[in-house]
């Protein structure tokens, strides 16, 4: 009989990135979490703010502020009923095989994977693997991505689509990891179907919940080195999605019904 395939996973210290341990675990042989803490808010606003303006951040942080605790309240019981589902079980990560660093590009990050010799590597949630961590890899390295690429790059995939009126593109991507942001080759996508009672907070969920069965097929698939591939468009540029602003998720919310 052969062995298990060996996984380790790059995280997040979240609630989704232990829902995708938990299906690693069970569908193989997880090897080691290296689990990134919480970056703290402030330097990140800051690089938003040289990057995108002062209006147009201030616009994201009456969303988050003020929009998205009504949202969730709303949603509160869909919120239930995804988080009761089997495939979004998500127990703490495993003590004694899990690693926490201030940063995934950490030189220990490398080493544990070194050292616990994965067949593949699983990236959730952390910040960009820079060219030197990437080196250190040996084994292929994918993302579970909660957007299709290269259209969706970024956070909010689906809300974004859904805004832009592209249901074809709400959905969730598995993809190698390279230097870019969501910029690596594609190798499998779907698309999810929210219901009435679905609203920007639950869509993260039901990409959460097809995305961690596709990563079964695509693991198995780069094991056995015939990794799938998804036709995508050459020399595509694509813009890298941010945080809604308010004004905008009104407007969309008034012109399209986007909850």
């Amino acid at each position: 009989m052969k062995p298990p395939i060996r996984v380790a996973l790059l995280a997040s210290d979240d609630r989704a990135s232990r829902v995708v341990a938990d299906h690693l675990h069970r569908e193989f042989d997880l090897v080691h979490v290296v689990i990134e803490r919480r970056r703290p808010r402030w330097p990140l606003l800051q690089r938003r703010w040289r990057r995108l303006g002062s209006r147009h951040v201030i616009d994201q942080l009456v969303f988050q502020t003020l929009v998205r605790p009504v949202l969730r309240r709303h949603a509160r019981d869909r919120i239930r009923q995804l988080e009761a589902d089997p495939t979004l079980r998500a127990p703490p990560f495993p003590p004694q095989g899990s690693t926490l660093v201030s940063s995934i590009n950490e030189p220990l990050t490398g080493d544990l994977i070194r050292f616990t010799g994965p067949q593949v590597v699983v990236v959730h949630g952390t910040s960009i693997l820079s060219r030197g961590t990437l080196r250190q890899i040996a084994a292929p390295i994918i993302n579970l991505h909660t957007g299709i690429t290269p259209d969706y790059r970024g956070v909010h995939g689906a809300y974004w689509a859904l805004a832009e009126g592209r249901l074809d593109r709400c959905g969730v991507t598995i993809h190698r990891v390279d230097e870019g942001i969501d910029t690596g080759a594609a190798l499998a996508q779907a698309i999810i179907e929210p219901g009435p009672d679905d609203n920007f907070e639950t869509y993260p969920l039901l990409q959460l919940q097809l995305g961690v069965q596709l990563l079964r097929s695509v693991i198995v698939a780069l094991d056995g080195h015939s990794a799938p591939s998804v036709a995508t468009p050459p020399h595509v540029r694509t813009k890298l999605r941010s945080h809604p602003r308010a004004s905008r998720y009104l407007w969309a919310r008034w012109s399209r019904g986007v909850r």
